[in-house]
């Protein structure tokens, strides 16, 4: 593959990395200004280093709104450090620089499992203290400096036991936020990246870090080598395939590594680590249905080392079942480990010949699709054999959609569903609706809510319909959850859309009565069954009236309007603690008025 070629999917994946960002507090359905305008502003100014006042020059610069973001905001500076970016929409930005040693918005991206998706994704008071925030009012033009800080730098060595250079190992960063410990990035420049592998001497440096508690982590790569592979792999600088990670102190266990105390611009060197050997076991098993003890044959079986992290860790080492369900992994060494075993999709059977009507074609009913397991396994210096993973049967939920007007075929709609004790996956937990009716298969035992959205013509379209009433023979399932078990069928659930949307446009006023512009703001539903939903929020910054144009349901909604020191966008326990002392406002079906709100 040509150079350029690599390097611009290096880029890709940087600029992927981007979409993470804003994403996991973005919301994922916007609402747009019926009658949307080409923004006006312009950003402009310079860039100097903090420390010297010096020009930072030739460097890509990016405005990242974590808010709604936006792409295609970039420019580069020149050799005097200025910069120019136009049609800026109102929003509130943060400066991300591509340039080497600079502490950068991505480092204060708290990466994990639980919080990918939520506005606690981001430590927002660091990213303000060491970040450059530029508030837009969409229409006037912003002159600024942009002060770059150079974080720290973490180098050392990574060999094997016997002392030769591991060349081309990933390292990892862990920095510790409060009682957790979390995979950070210092950074998605092409330098950046390629400074997480070893070099040809083992050696690494890693620059741009703010100040904290660090910990640093070596492992392997390649070390399944039967592992088919499709070309060139994005993921590859950051990203290991390895069971296990040796962390500095050259212990196995995260808990165990020694921290490194970084302050702004300190250069702390020899943070040495050694690979150990091991001894490779296999661990045997097999797969089966528990409602009717059936091997499950084609079903796939991954491991991960419960000490790595969900977040930006590449898809595990995996197997799949023979048709007796029979799995084995080879090469496991010693450690604890996570297995997950996940069924194909038994789709209908065989055509059959029924006995009394030759002519006939039947096929069998399809069974219930099988839920994933985890289970936790322990290798401790020898093999282990006979695990058996029993996986029960998921529950599935049919019905249909009622557009106004029959507008069936025209609609693009969307139902989507979330568990009564958390908020909804919006990569996972949905499902297109197709000429009215709608399947959600494979849900786990437990009570969940349901919404649709809908629009004409596309799914990029605004919103034009909300949901007017979800029942189950009657049950009314909007304030109610529904209830579902292992292996259960549940038909008949009729979902009715209205067209009616409420709109407002909702202006922000400080006591004097003066409009606020550029003021990030989110209108939230009360019903706490609706919050469970992203696309029935709404998250953005007024204009330069101080306007947020909303449109959405009727009902009751809480706006809240940012602080200064406020986490952004509200989190579970922000909008919770806000349910008593936000503004509230009341939508009805069909209003389009103006709110004004002061903002003390």
């Amino acid at each position: 593959m040509p150079i350029q070629s690599s390097l611009l999917n290096r880029l890709s994946f940087c600029l992927f990395l981007i979409s993470i960002a804003a994403a996991s507090i973005a919301a994922q359905v916007p609402q747009p200004s019926p009658t949307p305008t080409v923004p006006k502003a312009v950003v402009k100014g310079r860039v100097v280093y903090d420390d010297t006042n010096d020009p930072v020059r030739r460097s890509r610069i990016n405005l990242v709104q974590l808010v709604n973001d936006r792409s295609n905001l970039t420019s580069a500076t020149d050799r005097d450090g200025r910069f120019e970016i136009r049609e800026v929409p109102a929003g509130v930005y943060f400066v991300l620089l591509e340039s080497p040693g600079i502490i950068s918005p991505i480092s204060f991206l708290r990466g994990n499992s639980d919080n990918i998706g939520q506005p606690e994704a981001f430590d927002i008071k660091a990213l303000r203290e060491y970040c450059t925030e530029i508030p837009v009012d969409g229409t006037n033009t912003v002159n600024v400096t942009v002060r770059a800080r150079r974080g720290g730098a973490i180098s050392g060595k990574v060999t094997y036991s016997d002392g030769a250079p591991a060349v081309n190992a990933v390292i990892s960063m862990y920095k510790r936020s409060g009682k957790e410990r979390t995979r950070i990035l210092n950074g998605i420049s092409i330098a950046g990246m390629s400074a997480l592998n070893t070099d040809d001497r083992g050696r690494y440096r890693i620059s741009g870090l703010p100040p904290g508690d660090y910990f640093v982590a070596a492992a392997e790569k390649n070390t399944s080598p039967n592992r088919s592979r499709a070309g060139y792999d994005p993921f590859s600088d950051i990203l290991s395939d390895s069971l296990t990670a040796t962390y500095y102190g050259n212990g196995a266990k995260l808990s165990d590594a020694l921290p490194i105390e970084m302050s702004l611009g300190s250069e702390i060197n020899d943070v040495d680590i050694v690979l150990p050997d091991s001894t490779p076991h296999t661990i045997t098993g097999t797969v089966t249905a528990k409602s009717d003890g059936r091997p499950l044959a084609g079903a796939s079986i991954t491991i991960k080392n419960k000490e790595q992290a969900d977040w930006l860790s590449r898809d595990p080492q995996k197997v799949t079942s023979d048709s007796d369900g029979r799995w084995s992994f080879d090469g496991i060494p010693d450690g604890t480990y996570v297995l997950e075993a996940d069924a194909p999709y038994e789709t209908d059977g065989a055509l059959v010949t029924s006995d009394d009507e030759a002519a006939e074609q039947k096929r069998l009913p399809r069974k219930p699709r099988v839920l994933p397991k985890q289970v936790d396994v322990t290798v401790g210096g020898s093999d282990v054999a006979g695990l058996s993973i029993e996986l029960i049967d998921g529950a599935s939920v049919s019905g249909t959609i009622e557009i106004p007007g029959g507008q069936t075929d025209r609609g693009y709609v969307v139902v989507r569903y979330a568990y009564e004790s958390g908020s909804a996956d919006p990569r996972n937990n949905n499902t297109p609706a197709m000429d009215g009716k709608f399947t959600i298969d494979q849900l786990k035992p437990g009570k969940i809510y349901l919404t649709a959205d809908a629009n004409t013509y596309g799914a990029m379209n605004e919103i034009k319909y909300y949901v007017k009433s979800i029942t189950l023979n009657g049950n009314d399932l909007m304030q109610n959850p529904l209830t579902v078990e292992a292996g259960q069928t549940i038909t008949n659930v009729k979902i009715v859309l209205a067209s009616d949307r409420a709109r407002a446009k909702i202006q922000l006023v400080d006591d004097a009565g003066k409009p606020l512009p550029a003021k990030a703001l989110a209108v939230i539903p009360v019903d706490q069954s609706r919050r469970s939903f992203e696309s029935q929020t709404a998250t953005g910054v007024t204009d330069v009236d101080g306007i947020f144009p909303f449109s959405g349901a009727p009902g009751d909604y809480l706006v809240i309007a940012a602080g200064k020191d406020d986490p952004w966008p509200p989190g579970t326990e922000a909008v919770r603690a806000a349910l008593t002392a936000a503004n509230r406002i009341n939508l009805k079906p069909g209003d389009n008025k103006t709110l004004t709100i002061t903002v003390r």
